[in-house]
């Protein structure tokens, strides 16, 4: 049996955008970024280069790959 302790999610690096100290994450389904709590429908996405041009910086992070995100995380897309 698992532990809390013992236990780690699976993990995979993803190119992650900073911008005015808010990280923007991979959506689960769309080739575009969001910020974390989006909302369908209510919050804003983000495209690369959107967030290049706006000033933002890549930083690599390493996320959860449960469910849906694991397409999300293929850094093979160019993202």
């Amino acid at each position: 049996m698992e532990t809390k302790d013992s236990y780690s999610a699976p993990t995979a690096a993803a190119t992650t955008y900073r911008l005015n100290g808010i990280t923007y994450l991979p959506h689960y389904q769309r080739p575009v970024y969001v910020a974390p709590g989006h909302i369908e429908k209510k919050s804003r996405e983000y495209t690369t280069h959107e967030l290049l041009l706006a000033g933002a910086v890549v930083v690599r992070e390493f996320l959860w790959t449960g469910g849906p995100l694991r397409g999300a995380l293929d850094i093979g897309k160019g993202r």
